[in-house]
């Protein structure tokens, strides 16, 4: 039996500049906001300790002008069409998709590993973990304070224990809203792998 074979339809530079004008499209931004969201990624990440790639930074100068040179730069890099010199330097590649939305990472990460059989998978980093239990004990914490006030209120409902009853509650429902947010965001990303990881292999 033949394996499945997802024959690629575009070069790897062609489909990260694909992403970079979807995120630019869906987002607004400019050619130059995302220059500077990229150029933030790579100094933020310390890319340059390793890399002798510099960028226009505009400290003490014209922050515009910076940006439309990074930006003007990085256009040409990402545009292979007809031609096969001046492009993006592979050890840049990280850089932008780092840059990149989920979704879009996501996206490029599925378009470069299907071909070669493999799909996207999340991690499930460190820094999630600790905000699910920063959440956990929050919503714990605070969802037991409104649930004791509110409890009270059967021995008493003056004004100071009704008070107190609703500070508690809204506290609670804030700590609650927070997590459903975080929720909201894990599943956005794992929809968007399923997407990603289907079409690619479709």
């Amino acid at each position: 039996m033949k394996s499945l074979r997802v024959v690629p339809q575009q070069t790897l530079i062609s489909a990260l500049r694909e992403k970079v004008l979807a995120w630019r499209q869906g987002e607004g931004l400019t050619i130059e906001a995302v220059a500077i969201e990229i150029v933030k990624h790579y100094y933020d990440n310390r890319y340059n300790a390793m890399l002798d790639i510099e960028f226009q930074t505009g400290e003490g100068g014209d922050a515009y002008r910076a940006a439309r040179t990074n930006a003007d730069r990085i256009s040409r890099w990402l545009d292979d069409v007809g031609k096969t010199n001046v492009l993006l330097p592979a050890n840049l590649v990280p850089v932008v998709m780092g840059a990149l939305p989920m979704r879009w990472r996501l996206a490029f990460a599925a378009d470069l590993l299907a071909p070669l059989g493999l799909e996207v998978s999340i991690a499930k980093t460190s820094a999630v973990e600790a905000s699910l239990s920063c959440l956990l004990a929050s919503l714990a914490k605070e969802s037991g304070e409104g649930i004791a006030a509110f409890g009270q209120l059967l021995e008493r409902t003056n004004p100071a224990a009704l008070q107190e009853a609703l500070i508690e509650l809204e506290e609670g429902g804030a700590a609650m809203a927070k997590a459903k947010a975080m929720v909201l965001q894990l599943l956005e990303a794992s929809k968007c792998q399923d997407n990603a990881n289907s079409k690619s292999a479709g």
